[in-house]
Parts: C-alpha cells; structure tokens; sequence
C-alpha cells in the first residue's frame, strides 16, 4: 500500500553476503531505468523506487567531508590564535586529508578489504580531533626551537630535526595507548563485531598513519616553509603565560593540597556515575521513519490493509512526509516472516528546511504518534528501517530494548509480562512500551439446550455441522457442569 490510495506491488533487492551495497544499489538503479526507458512493463506500468539506501551513504559521505573541513578551519584558527604562525597551521593541517587518504589506501588493500560503511567512515569523523594530535605536537615544538634562533649557529635542518627526535618518541606511545584503548573492539563477536570493528580498524589506522605523517612528512614540510618566529610576541601566549606560571608555582609549593583535591573531585565525578545516562552509540539519524503498526494477532487481511489505509492518510496529512509505503504479510521467500497483523510502513521525509509541523525529528515522531494512536486496536513501535532490521537481528524484537521470558505456563507468563510492563513504564524516557499478543482471540461460545434440540430431533452433531458451517471456524466441543447443556467453543481464524 502506498500514500493511503490503494494497494501497489512492491519489490525489495535482496544483496548476497560480502556484496558492496553501494555497488548492488547503482547496478539495480541501472536495471530499473532500463525497465522504465524500453517499455518492458505491460499497459505502461514503471518501476519506481521509494527507498534507496545509497541517500544515507551520500548523506555520512558528507558528513564526513565536512567533518574533515570543519576541522581543517578549527586547526587553522586554533593554531593561528596560539602560535601566531599560519605557514604551522598550514603544515598541521596538511596531515589531515593526506591522513585520510592514507586510510582510505590501507582499507581498500586485499589483505584489510575494509569497505566504506556506515561504521568505517563513523570512526573516521571520530579520529578527525586526534588525527592532527601528533603533527600540533610536532610542529608546535619545532617552532619553539626555531625562536630560539639555535639555527643560526648550527643549521635549521639540524634544529628540526633535534626537535623532532625530542618529541618523536612521546608521540608514538601516546598514539599507541589511544589505539589500546580501542583493543576491546576488536574482541567482539558476531553482530556487536560487524557493527563495531570497522570503527576501531578505520580508527586505528588513521591515528598510525597521522604518527607517519607526522614523524616524516611534518619535519620536511618545516624545513621548506616554517621560518624562525617569536611565541613572545603573540600576547595570548603572554596572558597564559602569566596565568599559569604562578599557578603552576603555588601547585608545586602545596603538593599535598593539590593530590587531595584531585582525589575527592575524582570521589565525587564517580559519585555522580550512577545518575548519568549511558548510550554505547549515538542514535543515527536515517532520514526515514518506521512506525511499526501491530494489530490483533486474529485480524482479518481485508480489515489490516483498511488499518492501515488509514494509518496512511493520517501520516500524509503531514507535509513533511513525502511518501509512505508499507508492506503486509510473509513474500514468498520468507527473509522477513511477518504476519496480516503487522505492517512496517517507511515513511520518507522531505528535506528538512521544507519542515513545517516541527524542527526536530523528535518532535515530528511524537506528533506522528500522537495521531496514529488515535486509531482504535493498534499498537506502535516507532523506529528507523536500518535500526529496525538490526535491532530485530541482534534481539528477534524489532525494538531497541527487548526483555524475555521463558516458562511453560502461558498465563504465568503473560501475568509477568504485564508487570514488568507496568514496571518499564514507570522509567523515564520509555516509548512505544507494549507487550507481544499472545492471548485474546476472539471465541464464540454457543451452549447447546439438548433437551430442546431433542423435542426436534436434532442431535448436537447437527447443531455443530450448521454452527460450523455458517462461522466458518473450527469448533471445540466441552463439556459443561451439569446435564442439560453441552457448549460449542467456536474460535474465529479471521475477525468478521
């Protein structure tokens, strides 16, 4: 179904394991045109495609070149604003694309064979800040030698590269113990190990090759362009200077004092731990929303697809969605196994200055929902198509926390679920809390008057033959207390 209008045929590219998704998505783009331009398609029919996922890698993709452009002005001010130098903060920030070229070099070898994935280029706008750490350390110390006017005397190769064997090996253990820190990363397994690898390779690898650049490239790049300076003639420096002398002096004077402060204001940040929200990943934003509509597990197809016509037009009234396209029941190969009474529509927003309703995609959501829940018998799980997919991989529940319980009783399990939903729902910042339908369906009990029956000689076989007949249901027969009645238990497979 499509926009609230009617039903369309919707068809999904399925990629083989090890594929490059960019690559698969170009090639099907290429297939679609051609579909569309030769007339293949009977009564001229035409493929269009409503989600492409190649957007959100164009999108990080950006990102990321912005992120390094960002940072190549903040090195520039920052350095400019310190050291008073732009030919240094021109050479520190020649380390950055070169870095990230290098990267890009290492990853695309067949021994590393790391793609640019979501992950791989989130690691990469990580390292962005610590990229330039060694070549600031680098050049900032050679400039110092060059104030010092020690070149004059001995040469300023010589000086450069005193200098640079002064900070070179400080450099390298503090790049080292960065990249330590990432060593767990690598120990994870399974869907934590795919999702998180690639950031602690591409992260890794561009922090050893800024420590090259910076130990080879840096050094050679001063003896070309860095010309003697004077950090005294920069007055910031002068200010710090003055503000950090007599600390540091009044610091060493009173040893005792300052490793006592430091001591209980660590005491007291991990104090405050325990009321500190924890979040092991930003949320990405897709671009995309996906608010899951559950239903009765007993609802009919014809009364779910007219749900969710409705559901539809009540997300089209907003004018920052551009379509909305949803999908009912199992394909014929089962990748996704979903039944009548579960749709995950894809709700496609335009861009955000053409934003009307609200400015953040927070508040949009919670005004999408607080109209869906008008609906009567709906439930929702509003998420993201990506985050959908992984978190259903990761938990077998399409949701970002799931709580499982296991037990042979179902009504001793669905008496539990119930107070731990009562429970969750007391925390703040929960959202979209429901627990899994797994009892409710509708049953018809009809009690059969035997001795009435009799009077007409009707039998209670006949009476359900015709119940069954006309219900269309299966019929459980029980047995009730007393003589004069026998119950018919009719269940409805589909509401009517």
């Amino acid at each position: 179904m499509k926009d609230g209008r009617g039903e369309v045929v919707v068809g999904i590219a399925m990629m083989i394991r090890g594929g490059s998704g960019r690559d698969v998505a170009a090639r099907v783009q290429e297939k679609v045109a051609d579909i569309n331009n030769n007339g293949i398609l009977p009564g001229g029919a035409k493929v269009r495609p409503f989600y492409d996922r190649t957007d959100l890698v164009r999108a990080c993709i950006h990102t990321v070149t912005e992120a390094l452009g960002e940072g190549g002005i903040l090195v520039i001010a920052v350095l400019l604003l310190f050291l008073g130098n732009a030919r240094s903060a021109l050479i520190v920030t020649a380390t950055l694309p070169l870095s990230v070229l290098l990267t890009f070099i290492v990853m695309g070898l067949p021994q590393v064979n790391l793609s640019a994935n979501l992950m791989s280029l989130g690691g990469l706008a990580i390292a962005i800040g610590m990229i330039v750490d060694g070549s600031v350390v680098m050049v900032e110390n050679i400039f110092r030698h060059l104030s010092e006017r020690r070149h004059e005397q001995i040469g300023k190769t010589t000086v450069i590269l005193d200098a640079a064997r002064e900070v070179g090996r400080p450099m390298v253990f503090g790049i080292l113990i960065i990249i330590i820190v990432f060593l767990p990363l690598f120990t994870l397994q399974g869907m934590e190990g795919k999702m998180f690898s690639p950031m602690a390779f591409t992260i890794s690898i561009a922090l050893l090759g800024s420590l090259i650049l910076s130990l080879t490239l840096s050094p050679v790049l001063c003896t070309f362009f860095l010309k003697a300076g004077s950090e005294q003639d920069n007055f910031i420096m002068r200010i710090l200077k003055g503000l950090y002398r007599p600390a540091l002096g009044w610091t060493m004077a009173h040893r005792t004092w300052v490793i006592t402060g430091a001591v209980m204001l660590l005491a007291g940040s991990l104090s405050l731990f325990p009321f500190l929200g924890t979040e092991f990943i930003p949320i990405l934003d897709e671009g995309s929303i996906t608010p899951q509509v559950i239903r009765l597990p007993s609802i009919s197809l014809d009364q779910s697809i007219a749900i969710e016509g409705k559901a539809q037009q009540v997300l089209m009234q907003f004018p920052e969605v551009e379509t909305v396209v949803s999908k009912i029941g199992t394909a014929e190969i089962a990748t996704d196994p979903m039944g009548p009474n579960v749709s995950d529509p894809i709700v496609v927003l335009k861009p955000r200055d053409q934003w009307k309703t609200a400015k953040t995609k927070e508040e949009l959501v919670e005004k999408m929902r607080e109209e869906l829940e008008k609906i009567p018998g709906i439930a929702l799980n509003v998420s993201q198509p990506i985050a959908l997919r992984v978190d259903e991989l990761i938990s077998g529940v399409k949701s970002q926390i799931a709580v499982k319980l296991f037990g042979d009783d179902m009504d001793v399990l669905k008496t539990k679920a119930d107070e731990i939903a009562r429970a969750l729902s007391m925390v703040r910042g929960v959202a979209d809390l429901r627990v899994e339908q797994v009892a409710g369906q509708p049953y018809l009990t009809v009690e059969i008057d035997r001795q009435k029956i009799a009077r007409y000689g009707i039998n209670v076989a006949d009476v359900q033959e015709i119940i069954e007949t006309a219900v269309g249901g299966k019929v459980a027969t029980d047995v009730f207390e007393g003589e004069r009645r026998f119950g018919v238990l009719v269940r409805f497979p589909e509401e009517r």
